[in-house]
């Protein structure tokens, strides 16, 4: 293979010579070195290139192994599905635990800051009207556990007129909103209350929401001295 290179490079020297004027134009024993000089080079090309097709050729042959360990791995895993799914059942009922468990502590958290902001306000109040007139009433607030409140509306002489829920907001102090229902009629409404600490009273704006027309209606709930 080296002699055809040899020949083959000079055989071209040659030939650029006949077309080259005489005054530079080479003699035959330098194109004949040059040759073999350049036969050499190309014979290392040649195998450094060989080299890099190996390689290559090695790599591919590596990763195809390798793909076909990893192929019959796989082909040799065991599933234990019944573990597999209890394992997915009792991760679900852990996460579904948790998340009760969490809902129940706030939620437990949030009634005892109503209870511990607003506890004050269980106590019974005289009821007067926006003009200042007595109802001759009177009202009881009583806190629940949950840190709402269930109002009674009394007559004069004792007996119950109304009942209410009350819940003051969480977000909004001082502000709650309460749902009420006469005892002896279908009568029933909307309570808005607000809490003035300045004056420790109650207002409170009532909407009739039975029968006809909705009605508005103002009072005014003022601690009775015990």
């Amino acid at each position: 293979m080296r002699y055809f290179l040899v020949v083959l490079v000079f055989a071209l020297g040659c030939f650029a010579q006949t077309s080259a004027p005489k005054s530079k134009q080479v003699p035959l024993s330098k194109l004949y070195a040059d040759a073999v000089t350049r036969a050499d080079e190309l014979a290392v090309d040649k195998h450094a290139l060989e080299l890099t097709v190996q390689q290559r050729d090695a790599t591919i042959a590596g990763l195809s192994k390798e793909n076909q360990d990893l192929e019959t791995e796989l082909r040799h895993i065991h599933f234990d599905w019944p573990n597999l799914l209890l394992g997915l059942m009792l991760g679900a009922m852990a996460d579904y635990l948790i998340h009760a468990g969490y809902n129940r502590h706030k939620e437990s958290a949030k009634r005892r800051a109503l209870r511990r902001k607003y506890g004050r306000l269980a106590r019974t109040y005289s009821n007067t009207r926006d003009d200042g007139a007595p109802t001759s009433g009177s009202v009881h607030l009583i806190q629940n556990r949950d840190g709402s409140f269930h109002v009674v509306g009394r007559h004069a002489n004792g007996s119950v007129d109304w009942e209410s829920t009350l819940w003051m907001e969480e977000k909004y102090d001082n502000l709650g909103t309460g749902y009420y229902r006469h005892k002896d009629t279908v009568g029933y409404g909307v309570q808005t209350v607000c809490y003035i600490p300045e004056l420790d009273l109650l207002r409170v704006k009532g909407v009739r929401q039975s029968g006809g027309l909705p009605l508005e209606f103002f009072h005014t709930w003022r601690p009775v001295p015990q």
